[in-house]
């Protein structure tokens, strides 16, 4: 059974390191008068508020988010009004998985200063680890709205619009991205596996191609490659990139099974395709689409009682696969001449 391809990586599972990345510069730009620079009035209260976020911040980075906790709270008793620091301490807040703690804290950091996109941003990520994924939607769009080329508002509003299965605004997300970015292979990627769920083949085709030159050791680029190729019967293309996944990747075993049904329904190197089935179940024992592969390769290869019991098998597993019951079908239909 051919390959199938897989959703774009969820990126909430990245949720802590982004978070922390995204707030390391929180309130650090002088010219916007948000940031633990010293202001010539900067009042005392206001000093030791900052004293204490900064403390808080060298205790985020020891691993010491109870006293960091502790150290943002006092910053906010002496400077309840500086915006940043509720930032930072509702990114802690998400962290520990606080979520309301986190959500209030973003949400009085926006009010307190509707310019900076940070507390917009994060808000959209809490939303989305709780799949309120219109809320999350609203916000990434206001923190775009506030600051036009953050990539990586960008990148996750077309993320979350994957996750909505909205693919036509998600590739017009990532056309924008790469107006400005046209180099990037990632997005290149994740723009030709949008078209490609989009049905458009010479787009996903143009960069996914792109995609594989500037990632040459990517072998996801390297293996949807490979499925588009195969889709468009052009068969040595295809199991071209099928090897190159492997060698790239030998533990990859969708692309083992891949280039096995590859051989098996051109009827070519069938004792390859035999072996490269097995591998892949090797990999995956009860995979449904990996037993039909090899099923079909020993039918290809007139070896019927040995097909019988493997896509008997992969009809069990997937009772509603039209692909391995027509497949089951024809081999029972050979048993009986």
């Amino acid at each position: 059974m051919p390959p199938r391809n897989n959703p774009l990586p969820f990126w909430i599972a990245l949720l802590s390191i982004v978070t922390l990345t995204y707030c390391a510069s929180a309130a650090t730009d002088p010219a916007t008068g948000r940031g633990p620079q010293r202001r010539a009035k900067q009042s005392t209260k206001e000093s030791k508020a900052l004293a204490h976020f900064t403390m808080g911040i060298i205790y985020d980075g020891e691993d010491k988010q109870a006293e960091a906790l502790r150290q943002y709270k006092e910053a906010l008793r002496l400077g309840p009004d500086i915006s940043y620091i509720h930032t930072r301490l509702g990114a802690d807040y998400l962290l520990l998985e606080k979520r309301a703690e986190a959500a209030a804290e973003f949400k009085k950091a926006a009010a307190l200063d509707p310019s900076d996109s940070k507390p917009r941003f994060l808000m959209a990520l809490l939303y989305t680890s709780e799949e309120k994924f219109d809320e999350a939607k609203a916000e990434y769009e206001a923190a775009i709205k506030i600051e036009p080329d953050s990539t990586l508002a960008l990148s996750s509003l077309a993320d979350l619009l994957v996750l909505q299965k909205k693919m036509e605004e998600a590739a017009a997300v990532y056309e924008r991205l790469i107006e400005k970015e046209e180099d990037s292979g990632v997005l290149r990627f994740n723009l030709g596996a949008i078209y490609a769920r989009l049905g458009n083949t010479g787009k996903a085709l143009d960069n996914l191609e792109r995609a594989v030159k500037l990632e040459p050791y990517s072998p996801w680029a390297h293996f949807l490659l490979a499925t588009l190729y195969d889709d468009a019967k052009r068969t040595a293309e295809a199991a071209e990139e099928y090897r190159r996944t492997i060698e790239l990747d030998p533990k990859f075993a969708e692309a083992y099974n891949g280039l096995a049904y590859l051989y098996a329904e051109n009827g070519t190197d069938l004792d390859e395709a035999v072996g490269l089935a097995e591998k892949a179940i090797g990999m995956e024992p009860d995979n449904a689409a990996y037993i039909d592969t090899l099923g079909w390769a020993y039918y290809k290869k007139g070896m019927i009682s040995q097909a019988l019991p493997l896509l008997e098998k992969a009809a069990q597993l997937e009772p509603g696969e039209q692909e391995i019951a027509q497949h089951l079908q024809k081999a029972l239909e050979k048993a009986k001449q």
